[in-house]
């Protein structure tokens, strides 16, 4: 969430439109609301996108516009959006090269896009594994939602994969970054959240092992712009 909302702020305009595709119950959206001329809920659920709207005009945020698109055919005109992020949606999408090239072609030339992908060479997924190996009564498939991350509907790829996928595209790769490198589980992590030195110490390792390890991270992120 953190990279997320530093690339909205860091690339803020109130001349500028955003797209948050794939946004789920909208916390991005009411972020970048007060940021932008136009901000765009786009969830394909219609279930998710209707829980948005309803928190968001709650709100009353008025330069927030709801819409419901298949990602790799959205009524979008080329060349509309300004700021784009696209976070843990294209490892749903069977298409996902057509959605890729679908955000490309909605981007205007010199916008940005921040799209993030599971890893699946991350030090968490393969903690993970290890971990739940008497689970798994077969090689988790590499291109299916089954497996041991199966409750998270994630297909992870490779860090080379994600980046091939947006630079078919026509994307131009500007920044990588990581989040969730350490193996931390649930509970350990909720007995070192009690005492503020070890607490402090753990983030302090970790947000320096995603800068410099974005690759060996749970989740990729490359920010993208468009020639």
């Amino acid at each position: 969430a953190r990279i997320i909302a530093k690339f909205i702020h860091n690339n803020y305009g109130l001349e500028k439109t955003f797209l948050d595709a794939g946004a789920g119950r909208g916390p991005y959206c009411v972020f970048a609301s007060p940021l932008f001329k136009k901000v765009y809920c786009d969830e394909y659920n219609t279930e998710e996108l209707a829980k948005a709207e309803s928190y968001i005009k709650n709100k009353k945020m008025q330069n927030v516009e709801f819409l419901h698109n298949d990602l790799t055919h959205t009524s979008y005109p080329d060349n509309s959006i300004d700021i784009a992020v696209c976070s843990e949606v294209l490892e749903h999408i069977p298409e996902r090269q057509k959605a890729a090239n679908e955000l490309y072609r909605i981007l205007k030339p010199g916008g940005k896009l921040l799209l993030s992908m599971p890893q699946k060479n991350s030090i968490f997924y393969k903690h993970v594994q290890k971990v739940h190996k008497e689970l798994l009564s077969k090689p988790e498939p590499i291109d299916t939602n089954e497996g041991v991350w199966h409750f998270m509907q994630h297909v992870k790829f490779l860090t080379k994969d994600i980046e091939n996928i947006a630079t078919k595209a026509g994307f131009i790769v500007i920044k990588r970054h990581g989040a969730n490198v350490l193996p931390l589980g649930e509970k350990i992590f909720s007995k070192i959240y009690k005492f503020p030195f070890m607490f402090k110490l753990y983030i302090l390792i970790e947000f320096l092992l995603e800068k410099l390890f974005p690759r060996f991270a749970s989740f990729y992120f490359i920010e993208l712009t468009k020639k």
